[in-house]
């Protein structure tokens, strides 16, 4: 009997997107790739000008972050360039692993478009020749437009496979949140309000969608989490909610170890614990026949 090879590139992304999600499918994804916004949070603590803080001293962060936290994560984000070439012997083989395609920062266009670039010489193809499963393209849109933003980019003409979307308000303003540590003493909508948000991002997410923390503490941001996992995203990429006090212990680097062994796996475990709700990749419209289709 002969057999038919139904191998294809569907197959391999279906690999991919389940290496970056953790046993259940869904997304617990670290963000590391940070390299302007790194280097003026490093300038803020120094007083040095940011063009001169040396390349070491983005390593140094990304090597201590990477190494104590991408173990407890489903997969991690970061750069090809200070992040991926100096940490990648720290990241469990057992995660997924993103690479960031865009030079950081943005071309200014048309007065005042920003627009990404890409770091020369690298791109898709490198990517999985580096043992990438992902490739992670910043683009950039309307600030408070994440639904049109969720609804534009799920076009197939863009060919992209997630969406990581910024949440849809702000819980400092929700009257509901004015008790909280992260409240902004003034009220601008209700919880109401945000979770209609939620749910009109997710009907305009043709793909699976996670949630980034945007910097927000990881009080607020455990509770962005729940209501876009209540929603139908697939959990989330946290960056700077987790490991941005190190930057308060810089450059001694046994204090930078001590507060992200001591305190920032404490709030990345709080985070995961919030993310029992999160939609399996797989069980989303977009992946369900297909991964059906291919299961044993």
């Amino acid at each position: 009997m002969q057999m038919t090879n139904t191998l294809d590139h569907k197959t391999g992304k279906l690999r991919r997107l389940a290496r970056l999600a953790d046993s259940r499918g869904c997304f617990s994804m670290l963000a590391i790739d940070q390299r302007k916004s790194l280097r003026q949070m490093i300038s803020a603590r120094t007083g040095e000008n940011p063009a001169d803080i040396a390349d070491e001293g983005l390593i140094k962060v990304k090597r201590i972050v990477t190494s104590h936290l991408s173990p407890m994560a489903s997969a991690i984000l970061t750069d090809p360039l200070f992040g991926y070439a100096s940490t990648y012997p720290h990241i469990p083989g057992s995660i997924g692993v993103m690479l960031s395609i865009e030079v950081t920062g943005y071309n200014i266009v048309n007065g005042n478009e920003r627009h990404s670039r890409l770091i020369p010489a690298w791109g898709v193809e490198k990517t999985a020749l580096a043992g990438g499963d992902a490739v992670k393209l910043l683009i950039w849109y309307w600030a408070e437009r994440v639904i049109d933003a969720a609804q534009v980019f799920s076009d197939p003409e863009f060919r992209v496979d997630m969406l990581k979307l910024e949440f849809p308000g702000e819980l400092s303003f929700v009257k509901e949140y004015q008790d909280r540590s992260f409240s902004a003493g003034e009220v601008v909508y209700n919880l109401d309000d945000i979770k209609e948000y939620c749910r009109r991002t997710n009907d305009a997410s043709a793909v699976p969608w996670v949630i980034l923390s945007a910097g927000v503490e990881p009080e607020e941001f455990i509770e962005n989490i729940k209501i876009s996992n209540a929603a139908g995203a697939s959990g989330f990429l946290c960056g700077r909610a987790v490991w941005k006090n190190i930057i308060d212990y810089y450059p001694d680097e046994t204090s930078m170890e001590a507060f992200i062994s001591d305190v920032a796996t404490g709030y990345f475990q709080e985070i995961l614990d919030a993310n029992t709700a999160a939609l399996p990749w797989f069980e989303h419209n977009y992946y369900r026949d297909a991964h059906t289709a291919t299961s044993p």
